[in-house]
């Protein structure tokens, strides 16, 4: 695994670590041993300036010194159009230090300082992927007791996927709703008409039951005048 691979080279890097701090400071640069951190800052700036003119397309890596038990090396980059030289811890799997032009044209101590610091780090850095390696090692052992086993949430999900459901579907009836009933009846109407729509079967107009009421009316009356006749007719017989 990488990250044991790294936590290796971790360890060995701050086993060959030397301290630098306060007079244990000893830094090499072009073959000279350098106890000043402004003196030697002035010479680590000239071989980064040298690593910087390299022209494209040709390797710039290059070593530029030694200081507290590593080799450094320094190697041209281009960001935004602008070159810089990031320097680096021989074999040590850690960040380097980036130096813009602009930055290297005016050394200062700091810049010395910010290499102690990436050596310093090596401990911090060392905790930080044994920490992941750790965390990573408990998932594996969770993930692997977990194997065969039914699933915990089983029953919530079954619950999330039938409320969805059930949303869906009130989407689509709110999307297509039903035709109202008077519209429906109207559209059937054609189909099947009704006993109003066949003219055989529709009763008469209102004078056609006028009439009718009046023939109804005057048989009667005809009736009564007949038989008032046989009587007057009765009468004149007995007279004579």
């Amino acid at each position: 695994m990488a990250t044991r691979i790294k936590i290796g080279d971790l360890e060995n890097a701050i086993a060959q670590r030397v301290d630098t701090r306060g007079d244990n400071f000893r830094m090499t640069v072009a073959g000279s041993r350098h106890n000043d951190r402004g003196t030697v800052a002035k010479a680590l700036s000239h071989e980064l300036a040298i690593v910087m003119a390299t022209r494209p397309g040709f390797d710039s890596l290059r070593s530029v010194g030694e200081l507290g038990g590593f080799e450094l090396t320094a190697e041209r980059f281009y960001l935004a159009d602008q070159p810089l030289a990031r320097i680096k811890l021989a074999g040590a799997p850690v960040d380097g230090v980036s130096v813009w032009r602009t930055e290297n044209e005016s050394p200062t101590p700091g810049l010395v300082v910010r290499v102690e610091n990436v050596i310093r780090a090596l401990d911090r850095k060392l905790a930080g992927e044994r920490d992941w390696l750790e965390g990573l090692t408990t998932e594996v052992g969770r993930a692997k007791e977990q194997i065969g086993q039914p699933f915990k949430h089983y029953a919530a999900l079954q619950s999330a996927y039938a409320t969805r459901n059930s949303i869906n579907d009130q989407l689509q009836a709110a999307a297509n709703p039903p035709a109202p009933v008077a519209a429906t009846a109207a559209a059937k109407a054609p189909d099947s008409p009704s006993a109003i729509d066949r003219p055989e079967q529709q009763p008469g107009s209102l004078a056609d039951r006028a009439r009718d009421h009046v023939r109804t009316e005057r048989q009667p009356m005809r009736a009564d005048a007949a038989t008032e006749g046989q009587v007057v007719d009765h009468d004149r017989n007995l007279r004579r």
